[in-house]
């Protein structure tokens, strides 16, 4: 993946797209434009806007822009590896997708712009973790935009690209409460730390992916296995309670009583 800085001024060019590109243009100007096509035509880009190319684009571009841009180049087997994790067919709208107005992209350009002038002036050290979040968002973006073509709900795409990528993320970190379901130190911050995801930001994840929040889950999961173990075995329930890894026996209660509306007792096998 690459960030590249587009400096203001006149811009003249004839390319083969050697890479997958995302252009974020915050001009509003009149390109003289040509994709896979000798005939150049002369057409507005609206300011704030993002345009997407796969590689392989033929592009022929000139105008004058009075303000700087931006664009990440990305290979095939990143855009291979984001597109599985969504599960988006990549052939789905190959070419070129024209300059569509998303203020998100926009910002996110005008952040990446202030990063690449301030690196390149030597005011602050080459941060490759911010670089690498930029263009990953741009590249969050750029896959919306892919998916939604020329026409649709772009924001919606992209919304419904970041639920499926996130899905996965939430996956690991339900695998892992499973194999920790019974260790009472179980917390949201370690959850959402293998889900590679802030706190605040896999809470909402997790709900939307689940149907119920992750304090809920996990109560859930321990008081079905408390439930087992209290209907299968003769074991006090103070040691299945610490077993289940509830805090206490009275914790363990309530949450059956919730969850089954029995108490544990009305479970022991007779």
């Amino acid at each position: 993946m690459r960030l590249c800085l587009l400096p203001p001024g006149a811009l003249d060019l004839k390319m083969v797209a050697d890479a997958h590109f995302v252009d974020i243009n915050l001009n509003g100007v009149i390109h003289d434009i040509a994709v896979d096509s000798d005939q150049r035509q002369k057409e507005f880009a609206p300011p704030d806007t993002l345009a997407f190319g796969m590689a392989g684009t033929s592009l022929s571009i000139a105008t004058v822009n009075s303000l700087p841009g931006c664009y990440v180049e990305f290979a095939d087997a990143t855009l291979a590896d984001w597109c599985e994790r969504a599960d988006l067919d990549v052939n789905m709208h190959p070419g070129f997708l024209s300059y569509d107005v998303d203020p998100v992209a926009a910002k996110l350009g005008r952040g990446a712009i202030a990063f690449l002038i301030s690196d390149a002036c030597g005011k602050s050290a080459t941060d490759m973790l911010t670089a690498e979040a930029i263009v990953l968002a741009i590249g969050s973006r750029a896959l919306a935009r892919l998916e939604a073509g020329n026409a649709g709900s772009f924001d919606e795409n992209n919304d419904h690209y970041r639920r499926r990528l996130d899905k996965g993320r939430i996956m690991r970190a339900v695998d892992w409460v499973e194999a920790h379901i019974f260790d009472n130190r179980l917390s949201i911050a370690e959850m959402s730390r293998v889900a590679n995801l802030s706190p605040s930001h896999f809470a909402g994840v997790f709900k939307a992916a689940m149907g119920e929040t992750p304090y809920q889950y996990i109560l859930r999961r321990r008081a079905q296995s408390a439930h087992d173990l209290i209907a299968g075995t003769h074991e006090p329930l103070s040691r299945i309670a610490h077993k289940a890894g509830f805090s206490s026996q009275a914790h363990m209660n309530l949450v059956i009583k919730r969850q089954f509306g029995v108490t544990p007792s009305m479970l022991r096998p007779h």
